[in-house]
């Protein structure tokens, strides 16, 4: 169940367009931030969201420059892209790949680079993930580990191996991306349009779980309206406006870290997202989509 906010969760980093935290200078959101940023949102695969049908899938993202600050040293910034999610027979398993390339108004360009893999079973207990960033050629951020409760509801437990010997309790109420998405899929069908949650993914465990604070704008668009429409079978889906601000550490901080908008559909499928670094605002639309076959799973 989609937990609801309170006056002053609902007044917090929502409202203001999409941004990340002025406190991240560019050069450290260039090789470790960017990383994470584009990670938290994209990590989402839903397990199953009211009657949406969810549909695995394979899609590729060309990313664009949308917006410059005044005062950024950036002039230019482009890169694509890829998801992979694929069904098992007891979870899913999300494979994504991402590069963009930031050109300065002095110094050499640096091109970043972004691996992400995890799989989350279907009962909510077990999540795994490995994730890896790289700032031309140089790994800059890497976290692998592996979360595991009991039961439902009750504490989660994560065990590093990168970094190694890193063990980090969850309280019980923390959802993982899976279950997280197919709470805002099910609130979206409902008509409504606030949901707050603590969220874990896996990067930064100093700060996590964070807080998810997920706005959902207007109602439900057809599927034959907005960026994709008719580019794919897979677009014949009905989609939401959605934004989404992360806060540290459970949602205790004032300000949010980051906060990403996208165009998401019922069966799983996001249109288009758009993130602001501050000094500059970038767009990832989807190009192509192909479906992925489902597993043949004894009954």
């Amino acid at each position: 169940m989609a937990l609801k906010m309170d006056q002053s969760q609902r007044e917090r980093g929502l409202g203001k367009g999409t941004r990340m935290s002025r406190r991240w200078p560019v050069g450290q959101i260039a090789i470790g931030g960017l990383g994470l940023l584009l990670l938290a949102p994209l990590a989402w695969v839903p397990a199953e969201a009211g009657d949406a049908v969810l549909a695995p899938h394979r899609a590729l993202y060309e990313m664009n420059l949308k917006s410059l600050a005044s005062t950024s040293n950036i002039v230019g910034a482009q890169g694509a892209m890829s998801l992979d999610w694929s069904r098992s027979c007891d979870g899913w398993t999300v494979d994504q790949r991402m590069r963009i390339t930031l050109d300065f108004r002095s110094g050499p360009s640096r091109d970043t680079e972004v691996s992400f893999s995890s799989f989350e079973s279907d009962d909510g207990l077990s999540y795994s993930f490995t994730t890896r960033t790289t700032s031309n050629g140089r790994v800059v951020d890497e976290y692998r580990g592996a979360a595991e409760r009991p039961g439902a509801g009750e504490t989660a437990v994560v065990r590093y191996s990168v970094p190694e010997g890193r063990v980090l309790e969850l309280p019980p109420d923390t959802v993982f991306p899976m279950a997280h998405t197919r709470d805002v899929l099910e609130a979206a069908a409902r008509g409504e349009q606030i949901v707050w949650q603590r969220f874990f993914d896996g990067p930064r465990p100093d700060e996590s779980p964070f807080g998810a604070n997920v706005v959902i704008v207007g109602g439900a668009r057809s599927g034959d309206e907005g960026p994709g429409a008719g580019l794919s079978a897979l677009m014949d889906s009905r989609w939401w406006l959605v934004r989404i601000a992360f806060f540290p550490n459970g949602g205790q901080a004032a300000e949010p870290d980051f906060e990403v908008e996208a165009k998401m559909q019922e069966n799983g499928v996001v249109r288009e997202f758009s993130f602001d670094f501050g000094d500059f605002a970038m767009e990832a639309t989807l190009s192509q989509i192909e479906s992925i076959a489902e597993p043949a799973c004894g009954g």
